[in-house]
This record gives C-alpha cells, structure tokens and sequence, in this order.
C-alpha cells in the first residue's frame, strides 16, 4: 500500500521539506482510499479513529518495509562480496601453487646442472690423475727413455773433451759424469 513513498524515499535523496511534503500526500491518498473501502462495505467510521490508526501503522509498515529492503539488500551486497573475495583466495592460492611449482622446477635444473658439473670435474680430475700416472710411469722406465738429454755422438769429441766443451766453460761441470 505505502510502498510508493519507501521506494521515493530509497532511490532519491530527497530533502525533508520534500519528504514531508510527499508523506502528506501520500496520508491524504490512504484516507481516501480508507474512505472508499468503507463506503463499499457500508461501514462508517469515525474519521478521528481511521486518521490515527491508520497514518501511525502506515508510518510503522513503511519504516519497517525500507529496513527489511535495505537489510536485504545489504545481505545481498555482503554475498556477492563474500563470493568475490573466495574467488579471489582461489586465484592467489593458484597463483601460489604455479609458483612454487615453477620454483620446484628452477630448483630441480639447478641441482641437475650441479651434479653435471661435479661429474665433470669428477672426470676431469679423474683424467689429471692418469695422466700423471702415466707420467710418473714413463719416469719410472729405463734411463734410455727418460727424458735426459741423448747421449753426444762418439765422433763428437768437442763436449767429452772438458777444456773445450762450452757446457763445461758455462757451467763448471759436466752433464756426462765423471
């Protein structure tokens, strides 16, 4: 019956000049139909009686009406931003997981590629190891194949002879012995 004046009241911000303005309209509507209700029935009643009753629990009903409207509008507001929010944990929380997931990965190459290289090293060190192994073999073997400086040629008498041999002269010794 009121909702005109609690929908009026809602949507627009009026001013209270225009609000009691529209609250007195809307009183004189609700007589006149209040009039014409009775006269239909044949019931008349006193207008001081009707004027009263009627105007207070139509103030009542519309108050009532605007919060039962505005408090489900505001639980309405509440859900769609309970809803938003869950949806937005959901995409963090994803986000969260691909991360992580990604740094698994990252971590994952790192350790393989850190194992590759210590295996080359490995290898590496392992091949040092031979080779100086062999070295040392080569050093082990008769002095015929070590790495001393050959034997002069026995028609080369110029180092054998120690007065003329230019190591001698340098050095003051002899690379072939006594």
């Amino acid at each position: 019956m009121a909702a005109p004046i609690a929908s009026c009241a809602v949507n627009l911000k009026l001013s209270h000049k225009h609000y009691c303005a529209l609250l007195k309209r809307e009183k004189r509507r609700t007589k006149r139909q209040e009039a014409a209700r009775c006269r239909s029935t044949g019931v008349v009643q006193a207008e001081s009686e009707t004027e009263g009753t009627s105007d207070e629990e139509l103030r009542r009903k519309n108050e009532e009406d605007e919060r039962l409207r505005l408090h489900e509008e505001w639980l309405r507001r509440e859900e769609e931003a309970q809803e938003a929010f869950q949806l937005k944990q959901k995409r963090e929380e994803e986000g969260r997981l691909r991360q992580e997931a990604a740094e698994r990965r990252i971590r994952e190459e790192i350790a393989k590629q850190e194992e590759r290289e210590r295996e080359q090293s490995e290898q590496a060190h392992r091949e040092r190891e031979e080779a100086v192994k062999r070295l040392l073999e080569l050093n082990d073997k008769p002095e015929e194949e070590s790495w001393a400086n050959p034997e002069a040629p026995e028609d080369y008498g110029t180092e054998r002879d120690r007065q003329h041999c230019p190591f001698f002269l340098k050095t003051g010794s002899c690379r072939f012995g006594n």
